[in-house]
């Protein structure tokens, strides 16, 4: 049957582990929930809810859709039904409104876009559990299928399934496990609307901003502190927009940002060093958590062929619901 709009995960995962935890919690805010509850789970620490929080999220979004299954869920749970559900747009059409408006008010450019997409899949191609391995350049990207104008198949993310899963603790109680431990140094979060016809700026989203700026707060850093980025990229525009607005370079200079080799394998900024959404998997809700666990394995220096040398510090991005943004910082160090 249809299940319900607010399925009761956390209990339904507690009943097959077979495990009675003394606090649960859910976020259903689109792609950005799990990083919130990377900090939700170092609140609760703090607070005394619990000593350890395992934060755990999967899906099965390709193989339990067909392809109109997913047109349709997109649709009905993404759009206003008022404004927006009868013209028919899906995900990528409200990217692509971005996109376009970007293009015409700063002259980003299709080729620019692209490179995003090209340095995703250099660096998939140095993780052995990434999904797309092929060599990917500008051309291909701007061959391939135009989905909705300036987007084109190529620099827009995957469907597949998948998951994964983190364990948090204290600080202080980390320091008996066998593993090096990374820090929850920071974190923010921000949330507008549901739909694009209700977001306040195409080009200028000041969530990212908002959320990031609490994040490097509460870490104590400036954004030339951090080593490596995380941003959310279910589209190429998505990644290069939200580099912007975190503050790796200045509005309207993202285009140049991205191109050139900068977020590429011994670029400027490593950027979604797994391959990210668009080459290395993105099964739904949990993609930009995947991000976050690379995070994790690059400030551990376990990536091998991909490790940024010298990583101290990373941010994450997440965005959904349609519009939530959730910003957190990792650290090797505690401070």
């Amino acid at each position: 049957g249809t299940p319900p709009p607010y399925p009761a995960y956390p209990t339904n995962f507690c009943q097959y582990m077979g495990i009675t935890p003394a606090w649960m919690e859910t976020a259903p805010h689109g792609g950005a929930p799990m990083g919130s509850l990377i900090w939700r789970a170092a609140l609760g620490i703090i607070a005394g809810f619990a000593k350890t929080v395992l934060v755990v999220c999967t899906d099965n979004r390709e193989s339990r859709f067909s392809r109109g299954g997913v047109v349709s869920y997109i649709a009905a749970h993404n759009f206003d039904t008022e404004y927006e559900y009868p013209y028919g747009p899906l995900v990528p059409s409200a990217f692509a409104l971005m996109a376009q408006r970007h293009m015409h008010e700063y002259g980003t450019t299709s080729e620019q876009l692209a490179s995003v997409a090209v340095a995703a899949r250099k660096w998939a191609r140095l993780h052995p559990k990434a999904l797309m391995k092929q060599p990917l350049s500008i051309e291909d990207v701007l061959n391939s299928r135009l989905i909705s104008s300036p987007l084109h198949l190529l620099d827009i993310c995957l469907v597949t399934d998948g998951g994964g899963a983190m364990v948090i603790t204290s600080a202080e109680r980390a320091k008996d496990f066998s593993r090096k431990p990374v820090y929850v140094r920071g974190f923010g979060e921000c949330g507008e609307s549901q739909n694009i016809t209700y977001f306040s700026s195409y080009t200028e989203p000041h969530l990212i901003k908002i959320a990031t700026g609490q994040a490097l707060r509460m870490a104590k850093l400036g954004i030339d502190d951090i080593d490596i980025a995380y941003p959310y990229d279910p589209s190429t525009f998505n990644a290069m927009w939200a580099l912007e607005d975190m503050g790796f370079c200045k509005k309207g200079e993202g285009g140049a940002f991205v191109s050139g080799g900068n977020i590429e394998p011994g670029g400027k900024l490593p950027v979604n060093t797994h391959g990210g959404l668009l080459s290395y998997s993105h099964p739904g809700i949990s993609g930009g958590f995947l991000g976050a666990i690379e995070a994790v394995r690059q400030l551990r220096g376990e990536c091998g062929e991909r490790q940024v040398k010298g990583a101290r510090t990373a941010i994450t991005h997440q965005m959904g619901g349609f519009y939530t943004m959730g910003v957190t910082v990792l650290g090797n160090t505690p401070s």
